[in-house]
């Protein structure tokens, strides 16, 4: 008997300093980096679409304090929130763009857990 190998693949966008914003997990496996031009070895995704994840992470990206990093990160619950929301609609966008049996997830800055997105087909 031959045992199938889980070569499932999720992927996650969540913002974390100097690394990402994509995850990759393979058949549930840990979950490794990949930058905006790094993410289209593993699938396929709209340049439009990578364009503003770019955006966003960048946005991200600034609000860190190397000289200080434990002030890192939104100045106001207002703008994390709006992040996050912005975040929360590229990763739908994602989901709509990537094949059903591949799974994906958002991860919100400042919040403990991922969110797994439906697709809305």
């Amino acid at each position: 008997m031959t045992e199938k190998t889980n070569s499932k693949i999720t992927i996650r966008l969540m913002a974390d300093w100097e690394t990402g914003p994509f995850w990759v997990a393979v058949g549930g496996g840990v979950a490794h980096p990949y930058g905006v031009e790094e993410i289209t070895d593993v699938v396929p995704v709209d340049v439009g679409l990578l364009e503003r994840v770019q955006v966003w992470d960048s946005r991200f990206q600034a609000t860190y304090d190397d000289a200080n990093p434990r002030d890192a990160g939104f100045a106001t619950t207002e703008e994390q929130a709006t992040f996050n929301a912005e975040g929360r609609e590229l990763a739908r966008q994602l989901r709509e763009a990537l094949p059903a049996d591949i799974d994906v997830e958002y991860g919100p800055f400042g919040e403990n857990g991922y969110e797994v997105i439906e697709a809305s087909r």
